[in-house]
């Protein structure tokens, strides 16, 4: 997959998300899920994964990338690997993805605005990548995939995001049963 099709791949899942939200009342957010996060704290998890790749990819960042010599894994390896890692490790809990208490308080427009930021901000750190920036580079090390290029960081948050619409379509449905 090029740069554009990874592009396009991601834009289309972050505005499933953002299309999703729009179908969400403030009371749909703070409804309790059982023993899961509730839509709002899933949302917050998602947006702060979301600025984190934005950050990964950003100009800023680029000097902490480590240059790479080897192949990048493909979109069904980095899917496979990630949803073997995760049913394998429950019990991950990443400190900087972690929804925030205060996201109790937020209407469906703060939820809203929040992760149009995100998006915003992974979209024009994505926009400055180059076809020869994909594969040259390791940019972060996932705690479940270890190392990521750059490309397998836009296929993982392509996944991620993916994942997480699934999961919230999900919690959806369950609230339509209410």
């Amino acid at each position: 997959m090029n740069l554009t099709e990874q592009k396009t791949a991601l834009t289309n899942a972050l505005q499933a998300i953002t299309d999703l939200l729009e179908t969400f009342s403030t009371d749909d957010l703070h409804r309790p899920q059982g023993t899961k996060w509730t839509i709002a704290q899933e949302m917050d998890h998602l947006r702060k994964s979301t600025q984190g790749t934005a950050f990964l990819l950003s100009p800023a960042s680029r000097p902490k990338w480590y240059p790479y010599t080897g192949e990048s894994r493909s979109y069904d390896t980095i899917v496979m690997q990630y949803q073997s890692s995760l049913s394998a490790n429950t019990l991950v809990n990443n400190v900087a993805t972690r929804p925030a208490d205060e996201v109790a308080d937020l209407t469906i427009d703060q939820q809203t605005e929040a992760w149009q930021t995100a998006v915003q901000q992974l979209s024009a750190s994505a926009g400055q990548l180059t076809e020869a920036d994909l594969d040259a580079f390791t940019v972060w090390k996932h705690p479940l995939l270890g190392p990521l290029t750059v490309r397998e960081m836009i296929y993982f948050t392509t996944h991620h995001t993916e994942h997480h619409h699934a999961s919230l379509v999900r919690k959806q449905s369950a609230i339509a049963t209410v």
